[in-house]
C-alpha cells in the first residue's frame, strides 16, 4: 500500500474511533489529568512542608528533636535521682587562700574524698548574687532549702551569729552538724547550753563534734560516719512531669535538674532555659536566678559570654531518665550547633575540645 494510501486510511480509523469512543476517552484523559494534578499537588504540598521543617530545625536554638525526647521520659514520669546527689551547706570563718580555716580545709579534703556530697558556701552565691540588698544571713536561710545538711564550723563570731540564728527555727537545727573546737567541750556558756544543747537534743546529725580546729582533719572520719545518715544507697524517683510537680519540688531537686538542662544543652543561655522549661510545663513565669546562683556557688555551672556551661572536669547528669539514651541525644545537640551556632561550636571546642563527642 502507498505511503498516502496508509495515511488517509489510518486517518479514517481513528476518526471512526473517535466516534466511538470519544466520551470515555476523554472521561479517561480528565481523570488521568487530575490524577497528575493531585499527584504535583501533594508533592509540592510535601517538599513545602519539609522546606518549613528544615526552617523550623534552623530557627530553634536546640534541636526538637532532643527537646522532645526529654520532654516524653519527663511525661511518664521516668527521672530519678542519682545516689550522688546530697548537697551540704558548710558555714565558717570568711574563706581565706593565704590562712585557710577549718571549713576551707574540710572542703578542700571533699572535693577529692567525698565525691558523693557537694559541698558549697554561702559567701560565694552572696558574691554571685551582687549588689541585690539582700543580706548574707537572710541568703543563708533561704539556701537551706537547696540543701540536705547544714554544716557549721564555730571558728569565727560570724558561725555564733549563724548557730544562733539557725537554731532557733526547730526544722534548721535538726538539719545541722557542727564541730566545734575541743577546748570549748567543758565550757558552761550561753552558747553551750542554750544552741549547742537544742543540736545536740534533736539534731539527727547530732552530737556536736568536737575536735582541735588546727588539725580538723582528724575528725573526717566521724564527720564521714554523720554524713552517712543521709547519704543515698539507690536512686529515687522524683517525677517530673508537669509545672505543679516541678514547682512543688524540694529547692534541691529543682536545681539538679536545671543543672541537668544545661549539661545536655551547653553552651545555653538564661533565656532558652525559660524556653525549654515552658517547653515543658506550659507558658508559666519562671524566676530560676537564685538556683543558677546556687549552681555556680556549688561549682557545677560556669559563665562563658551569656551562656552557662558546665565545668570541663564535671560533666555528670544528677538523674537518671529511663528510657533516654543520654549521649545520643547530647550527640544530636552537638550535630545541631555545628550546623547552624558557629559560636556554640567555638566555645564548646575552646572549652570542652578534649571531650569524645566533639571529636568530630
Amino acid at each position: 500500500m502507498s505511503r498516502p494510501l496508509l495515511g488517509f486510511f489510518t486517518f479514517r480509523c481513528e476518526r471512526k474511533l473517535l466516534a466511538q469512543k470519544g466520551p470515555s476517552l476523554a472521561k479517561s484523559f480528565l481523570s488521568h489529568a487530575l490524577s497528575r494534578a493531585q499527584y504535583c499537588l501533594s508533592s509540592f504540598v510535601f517538599w513545602v512542608g519539609i522546606n518549613m521543617a528544615q526552617a523550623t530545625i534552623r530557627r530553634a536554638s536546640q534541636p526538637p528533636k532532643a527537646v522532645n525526647a526529654i520532654k516524653s521520659v519527663l511525661g511518664r514520669s521516668n527521672t530519678l535521682l542519682n545516689t550522688d546527689a546530697t548537697i551540704v551547706l558548710a558555714c565558717g570563718k570568711q574563706p581565706n587562700l593565704d590562712y585557710p580555716g577549718g571549713r576551707d580545709h574540710i572542703i578542700k579534703y571533699a572535693e577529692k574524698h567525698l565525691k558523693k556530697f557537694q559541698f558549697f558556701v554561702a559567701e560565694k552565691v552572696f558574691k554571685s548574687l551582687g549588689n541585690t540588698g539582700i543580706d548574707l544571713l537572710t541568703l543563708e536561710a533561704s539556701l537551706l532549702d537547696f540543701c540536705d545538711c547544714i554544716l557549721i564550723v564555730l571558728e569565727s563570731e560570724s558561725t555564733y551569729a549563724e548557730l544562733g540564728a539557725f537554731a532557733i527555727d526547730e526544722k534548721l537545727a535538726k538539719n545541722m552538724l557542727v564541730i566545734n573546737d575541743s577546748d570549748f567541750e567543758a565550757c558552761q556558756s550561753f552558747i553551750s547550753l542554750g544552741p549547742l544543747a537544742k543540736i545536740d537534743k534533736i539534731s539527727r546529725f547530732g552530737p556536736v563534734i568536737y575536735t582541735d580546729l588546727k588539725t580538723i582533719l582528724r575528725a573526717v572520719p566521724e564527720l564521714k560516719h554523720r554524713l552517712s545518715k543521709i547519704e543515698k544507697k539507690n536512686r529515687k524517683r522524683f517525677p517530673l512531669k508537669d509545672f505543679g510537680e516541678f514547682q512543688e519540688a524540694q529547692a534541691k531537686i529543682r536545681i539538679l535538674f536545671l543543672l541537668d538542662m544545661i549539661t545536655f544543652f551547653q553552651p545555653l543561655k538564661y533565656k532558652e532555659i525559660i524556653g525549654l522549661l515552658k517547653t515543658y510545663y506550659g507558658n508559666h513565669s519562671f524566676d530560676i536566678h537564685l538556683d543558677l546562683h546556687v549552681l555556680h556557688a556549688l561549682g557545677l555551672i560556669t559563665m562563658i559570654k551569656e551562656y552557662y556551661m558546665r565545668p570541663t572536669d564535671n560533666q555528670k547528669f544528677f538523674f537518671a531518665y529511663y528510657g533516654l539514651n543520654e549521649i545520643s541525644v547530647r550527640s544530636d545537640v552537638v550535630n545541631h550547633y555545628h550546623k547552624y551556632s558557629t559560636e556554640r561550636v567555638s566555645i564548646l571546642k575552646d572549652r570542652l575540645g578534649e571531650l569524645p563527642w566533639l571529636n568530630r
